[in-house]
């Protein structure tokens, strides 16, 4: 990026604030309008975060092999009130958003557990009543031909109740244990 260029587009003065509290800008660099320019134009990278493989859109890092499957009709993916409820799930047992793949059934609608095999997925937490596990019980640990599957409740529904919270992280327990 030529930075060069910013000063001829823009008017104002542009500073980015990093999150790291101690990189920020000084009280001495504050008073001072010839703050360097590095310090005022830097480039932000943006996590990407859609992505696709093998035909499956998802959202997130995959890092992992872990696919997250949805369903969530007004959403590229999911909305975000159950968006910040899986993160706090996810985080509990030492995983990100960069580990996973969340998968909306709804755009999605001809998935298949053999098409989830392929694409290099290992395991696959299931939420809501999503044809691909309907045969599987809740929150039962299945393996299926390398593939561990976890189906549950939604994530709406898990969130608003107690009782399928502790019976999410039981299952979530068993499945993710570094025993």
């Amino acid at each position: 990026m030529n930075k060069a260029f910013l000063k001829e587009f823009l008017d104002e003065e542009i500073y980015v604030i990093e999150e790291n509290p101690s990189a920020s800008l000084s009280p001495k660099d504050e008073a001072n309008p010839k703050i360097d320019e590095e310090k005022k134009l830097t480039q932000v990278h943006e996590p990407q975060e859609s992505y696709e493989s093998q035909g499956l859109s998802y959202k997130g890092g995959n890092d992992k092999g872990i696919a997250i499957l949805v369903h969530s009709k007004y959403e590229t993916f999911i909305n975000e009130t159950n968006e910040q409820f899986l993160l706090k799930v996810l985080s509990a047992v030492d995983l990100s958003i960069e580990d996973v793949a969340i998968i909306n059934i709804e755009t999605q609608l001809q998935l298949s557990i053999e098409q989830l095999r392929e694409s290099g997925f290992n395991v696959c937490l299931i939420f809501g009543e999503l044809s691909v596990a309907r045969e599987h019980n809740r929150y039962e640990v299945i393996k299926n031909a390398g593939l561990t599957l976890l189906n549950c409740d939604s994530l709406t529904d898990i969130s608003g109740n107690i009782a399928l919270k502790k019976s999410l992280w039981t299952s979530l327990k068993s499945l993710f244990s570094k025993d």
